[in-house]
């Protein structure tokens, strides 16, 4: 059965391995320490980015995504009403009213939001700064209920660790 494969089985393996594999071991082997840090920081720079973005989109939603059909980087082929600017997705059809930022739909979007903020908590030692708000600020905006749910996980950590005692909590 191995030897029978197409060749485009073993191009398509080797350019998933170039792309992201290699690709990622590189960035962490340039970065090191630092890689952290930086992925975070173009977190909340691209977060504070969707938030303007979002505003645009709900002022004039048709606007943008007849201005999104004419750039479509990178391209979106299918449903319509479904447009990409390199960091922006949008969408006047499914998610109109809620924030899809640089993912294909708001719960993706919301889980990097997410994955950002606890990091970003990690590494500043569970403080609330510019950085926590412009992160929970676009959270908010995703109106999406499984980056609710991981957010409050995130909270409930936040809490926990700056002294917020467990039965209290509970009660």
């Amino acid at each position: 059965f191995l030897n029978d494969l197409s060749i485009k089985f073993f191009i398509r393996d080797t350019n998933f391995f170039v792309e992201r594999v290699i690709m990622s071991f590189l960035l962490c082997a340039v970065l090191r320490e630092n890689a952290v840090y930086y992925i975070i920081k173009i977190t909340i720079q691209l977060a504070a980015l969707s938030l303007i973005f979002f505003c645009v989109q709900l002022i004039n939603g048709q606007f943008m995504t007849y201005i999104g059909t004419i750039i479509n980087l990178p391209p979106r082929i299918g449903n319509p009403g479904y447009t990409n600017i390199i960091f922006f997705t949008f969408d006047n059809i499914n998610h109109l009213y809620q924030n899809s930022g640089f993912s294909w739909e708001p719960g993706a979007f919301g889980d990097f939001l997410d994955i950002g903020i606890l990091m970003h908590f990690l590494i500043n030692g569970f403080k609330f700064d510019k950085g926590a708000w412009i992160l929970t600020a676009a959270i908010i905006t995703t109106q999406s209920t499984t980056t609710y749910l991981c957010f409050a996980v995130v909270i409930l950590l936040f809490l926990r660790v700056n002294g917020l005692k467990l039965t209290t909590l509970l009660l």
